[in-house]
């Protein structure tokens, strides 16, 4: 296994906690569901692929769903869903990539100021031509906070499986 030095999938586990943490600031009475589902949004970027370090141009579509809850102690439990979908084109041996990926990240803050966040990132992108290695991999990401603000877990995982 190999470190996942992609800065796509950092920035992705990135937007999931900012879209989790701010999409939904007014919350409404305690047990009320609110939920956000956007239409999926075009988007273009460049990856890696760690098994053969070749940089892909990768454009496709991206969804995001978010759903709160509030609970009648006061405390805010948010669920965030992401998925991608798209195709690339290798920088160097003009490869062709499909691209499926995606994950979801919950957060729950309670009234005392504690919090945990977990969010599980997996994607494959599949090299379409022969002799140009698939990427498959695995992101996890685990906080807990206490009451006083002392973080007590932090678990960053990245795996490559070639």
């Amino acid at each position: 296994m190999k470190t996942l030095t992609s800065s796509m999938t950092k920035a992705v586990l990135a937007l999931i906690l900012i879209a989790a943490s701010f999409i939904f600031a007014p919350i409404a009475k305690a047990g009320a569901l609110n939920a956000y589902s956007g239409p999926w949004q075009p988007f273009f970027t460049e990856g890696l692929n760690n098994c053969n370090n070749e940089t892909y141009t990768l454009s496709g579509q991206i969804l995001v769903e978010v759903k709160t809850v509030a609970d009648n102690s006061g405390g805010l439990h948010v669920s965030t869903f992401i998925r991608i979908r798209g195709i690339g084109i290798g920088n160097n041996t003009g490869a062709r990539y499909i691209d499926n990926e995606g994950g979801q990240a919950t957060e729950n803050y309670l009234p005392s100021g504690a919090f945990n966040y977990t969010a599980v990132f997996n994607g494959t992108v599949i090299a379409v031509d022969k002799g140009v290695p698939d990427l498959h991999y695995l992101a996890l990401a685990h906080i807990t906070v206490d009451a006083n603000g002392n973080m007590t877990v932090n678990i960053d995982k990245f795996e490559i499986l070639c």
